[in-house]
């Protein structure tokens, strides 16, 4: 049973899918009230900055937090709170009524990150989830969006990343911690996955196959975000 919750929620693990977008707008029908910028109002009067920063380095490996740049969503826009060092970015990303806290490393704060900003302005204009797809998928192609250009890696560590009922606030987790690598237009069927494999924990798979995010999808036996780093003892 475990297996097959986690696979009904596949759709929903990547930084920018465009087909996740558009999947995730009619499953859970954010077209309807509320709209997409109401329910980010009102997952944002659940954070403070302090818990949004606590929240968003907790997406990387302990020893990547003290030196990492951190971002926070203050009305609808992304602002630097914290400069760091070893080129890796962390925020909370919202996907509606979900949270996703992401660690990316220094190519993907130059490409992919830029359209969770970019998406997060759009909700803020008041632009439903799938409108926001529609333009993602047009700034991809013109370029002015860009898919990862070498090797790399976005951490989601935490064990955060959950759907929120607004009205209750009773969170649901999405997928268990896990880490991603990008691989730019890469189908499952050029890694010899199978169908029943994406979405599942116990499988290496393709999420977003065959687009600009696409990436692998790796579930660690054991979790580095929540053990201390023995290398500084």
């Amino acid at each position: 049973m475990k297996a097959t919750k986690w696979r009904v929620m596949k759709w929903v693990i990547a930084p920018i899918s465009l087909v996740v977008l558009a999947a995730l707008t009619i499953f859970y029908a954010f077209n309807t009230t509320p709209s997409a910028r109401k329910i980010a109002q009102r997952l944002q009067e659940r954070l403070t900055r302090d818990q949004e920063i606590e929240l968003a380095l907790s997406a990387a490996p302990i020893h990547l937090r003290a030196q990492a740049t951190v971002y926070v969503l203050e009305e609808g826009k992304y602002v630097k709170v914290r400069e760091g060092s070893n080129g890796f970015s962390c925020l909370v990303v919202r996907f509606g009524n979900m949270v996703a806290p992401y660690a990316y490393d220094q190519e993907g704060s130059e490409t992919l990150m830029l359209a969770d900003f970019r998406r997060a302005e759009l909700v803020r204009q008041g632009k439903t989830l799938q409108e926001a797809q529609s333009i993602l998928a047009g700034e991809f192609k013109s370029g002015k969006l860009s898919a990862p250009r070498r090797a790399g890696v976005a951490y989601m560590l935490s064990p955060e990343f959950v759907r929120y009922d607004t009205k209750t606030g009773e969170k649901t987790p999405v997928f268990p911690p896990h880490v991603m690598f990008y691989a730019p237009y890469v189908s499952n069927a050029d890694i010899g996955a199978r169908p029943e494999h994406v979405g599942s924990p116990d499988h290496v798979y393709i999420l977003n196959e065959g687009g600009p995010a696409a990436m692998f999808i790796v579930v660690p036996k054991s979790n580095p975000a929540m053990k201390e780093d023995q290398t500084s003892h």
